[in-house]
């Protein structure tokens, strides 16, 4: 093994171990909870979303673009 992969080694070693303690101190719930919320979270929300209500044209950003025609002066 080449110093480098050693090192490598090590510090992925040290990420993984910081992340299994944050995952350590978390305290799981219930499934049925989870879609509970998400659940009350989207019908709380969902006056604001775009993909569930109309938008006005005006604020819509992927609407068709207009063509601009300009008229010219004939001389």
């Amino acid at each position: 093994m080449t110093k480098r992969h050693t090192v490598e080694s090590v510090q992925s070693l040290k990420s993984e171990l910081c992340q299994l303690r944050i995952e350590s101190g978390v305290k799981p719930k219930p499934v049925s909870n989870c879609v509970a919320d998400l659940l009350r979270f989207v019908q709380d929300h969902q006056r604001n979303d775009p993909l569930l209500c109309v938008v006005p044209d005006k604020m819509n950003p992927f609407r068709p673009k207009t063509s601009l025609q300009c008229l010219g002066r004939a001389d």
